[in-house]
């Protein structure tokens, strides 16, 4: 195991976000911050272009970590529950109409 003397930096943590409102109003920003055990930090922020850049880099884990998580929900989900939004054949929708 690496044991880090005092002056080594680590990252802290990365955030980006998506902004909502004022000057950057459609675009992502970020934040990276960095840090040792003396208590130093320093921080820089990402441009929308670099944010985009970090956000391409995890694109398919999110939408495999999505689709994963979307498969465990539907199996936590009670039978009576999956079986009340089973798709009607139009036969069952027009027995239902009359």
């Amino acid at each position: 195991m690496e044991i880090l003397n005092d002056s080594q930096w680590k990252l802290k943590s990365i955030n980006i976000s998506f902004q909502e409102w004022g000057e950057y109003k459609g675009k992502y920003i970020g934040k990276i911050e960095f840090a040792n055990r003396t208590n130093e930090a320093f921080s820089f922020n990402i441009t929308d272009e670099k944010a985009l850049q970090f956000l391409s880099l995890i694109r398919d884990n999110v939408v495999d970590s999505a689709s994963k998580l979307g498969e465990r929900l539907m199996q936590s989900l009670p039978p009576q529950l999956l079986a009340a939004n089973e798709p009607k054949g139009i036969a069952d929708v027009l027995e239902d109409v009359k």
